[in-house]
């Protein structure tokens, strides 16, 4: 695994979501359709990541203040949902 790609992957969209709240919809559209036109192997091998991403930091959070209290909640909430994507 390249950690170091992914590294850099988060840090661009850090800097994307920094101050990008009133484009949070427009980016999700823009997001959703490169999603939705991928293929579809690779749109469940995107969705299993985005699943234990949502399940790594439940379950490592480092706590939270009004800034992202919801943003855990939804996170942790996501997390407790038993799922499995097959590798078809």
């Amino acid at each position: 695994m390249e950690e170091d790609k992914i590294r850099e992957m988060m840090k661009i969209f850090s800097k994307l979501a920094n101050g990008s709240s009133a484009n949070a919809k427009k980016i999700a559209e823009v997001m959703g359709d490169e999603f939705l036109y991928d293929h579809r192997t690779l749109q469940q091998n995107m969705t299993r990541i985005l699943y234990e991403f949502f399940k790594y930091v439940a379950e490592n959070s480092r706590g939270s203040d009004d800034r992202n209290a919801q943003s855990m909640v939804y996170i942790k909430a996501v997390a407790e949902i038993e799922t499995y994507f097959p590798f078809i």
